[in-house]
């Protein structure tokens, strides 16, 4: 009956959905009513901007949800975006009783690991992007390094993966954006990304202090850097399901609606934000297919 009512009623949306799950911002007087579940502008607008989908964000409630709501979200949409963020994970998400790296989101935690779970059963197509990329290995039951930065320098080769800007004065504005996110090493493909980039070595940005320590169950490692961390995974048992440590959104936000356009970027970075884009397209086709699907059904 439903599946009959369905077709029988106008169709509101003609193009893929893409879920977000939020970050909590806990307003500063604690008060909960004036706190905000939010999705950073660059991501949800580079689903707008890169892709013909349409993003569509999920609050935080985690354990506040009632029973269920994973499937109830995920049968109304074509994809998952998990997006990065400044928050790390709390380690007693992965089993350690390590204080972690300040600042935690539980709320997110509690939302977008169990929507992780739910969406690889249901094989919903998945990107996850640097907390994203973190939160897939712990939802497969993975853990992580707590600082990987904490020791770059006696790493092999000396590697620095948070932001470039922690180590290089800049000034403000988007030259010291470019710097943030601009290409700083190399990784090397393997899989379903060489296939996806065409290439078996590309340019990335970095921009975490957490790394795969122990690789979940039913990922495949697709990148590495040179001094063996972890920057990209797929879930083996998915349709699509791709993880990177690094941040493919950055310059695919930009729209001719944006406004003043940021200064024109380096030869690298503008060929690392054509790069990204084929991982956009590649996550659409998949979503694409899921919608046709869910029409279908």
């Amino acid at each position: 009956m439903a599946s009959t009512l369905r077709r029988m009623a106008p169709r509101a949306l003609a193009r893929p959905t893409v879920a977000i799950p939020c970050c909590y911002h806990l307003d500063k007087e604690g008060n909960k009513f004036q706190s905000l579940h939010a999705v950073t502008d660059k991501y949800a607008s580079a689903i707008l901007n890169t892709t013909n989908m349409l993003p569509i964000s999920i609050p935080a409630f985690g354990k506040e949800f009632p029973t269920g709501w994973e499937d109830e979200y995920l049968n109304r949409v074509d994809g998952l975006l998990i997006t990065g963020s400044p928050t790390n994970i709390h380690p007693s998400e992965y089993g350690s009783k390590q204080e972690g790296l300040e600042p935690f989101d539980q709320s997110r935690d509690a939302t977008s690991i169990p929507l992780i779970k739910a969406a690889v059963e249901k094989d919903i197509p998945i990107l996850a992007i640097c907390r994203g990329f973190q939160e897939l290995n712990v939802a497969m039951g993975g853990t992580l390094e707590i600082d990987v930065t904490a020791d770059w320098e006696n790493r092999q080769p000396p590697m620095y993966h948070g932001y470039p800007t922690d180590l290089e004065k800049c000034e403000s504005g988007q030259r010291n954006q470019d710097l943030k996110y601009g290409p700083a090493h190399t990784v090397v493909l393997n899989g379903e990304l060489q296939r996806i980039f065409g290439e078996d070595e590309i340019l990335v940005n970095t921009c975490h202090y957490q790394v795969i320590d122990e690789l979940g169950e039913n990922l495949a490692v697709e990148a590495l850097a040179s001094d063996g961390v972890i920057e990209a995974v797929r879930i083996k048992s998915s349709s699509f399901g791709i993880a990177v440590q690094w941040h493919p959104e950055y310059r695919n936000f930009l729209s001719p609606s944006f406004g003043e356009l940021p200064v024109e970027g380096s030869e690298e970075m503008e060929k690392f934000a054509e790069v990204s884009k084929k991982l956009y397209n590649a996550f659409e086709m998949a979503c694409n297919e899921k919608f046709l699907s869910r029409e279908q059904s």
